[in-house]
């Protein structure tokens, strides 16, 4: 909601903006279930690296299905 806020404050006033989104946000959880990010943090912390290996492949091939698609 700030983001899009940001967004409007700076096209209705003629200004420039840029986003940065974090990969990950540190704290508390805000719900009941855990959320991704926290997974992940907690996949780490417990020596789970199989959902890193998995990833990297994952973004390998969308990577590589964009090029192909952009030719």
């Amino acid at each position: 909601m700030a983001e899009d806020a940001a967004w409007k404050f700076a096209k209705e006033n003629n200004i420039d903006l840029v986003t940065a989104n974090p990969a990950l946000v540190v704290g508390p959880l805000l719900q009941p279930v855990l959320n991704t990010s926290s997974a992940a943090v907690l996949n780490l912390i417990n020596g789970n690296f199989t959902i890193y290996a998995l990833c990297s492949k994952i973004s390998i091939i969308w990577f590589a299905c964009i090029l192909i698609t952009q030719c």
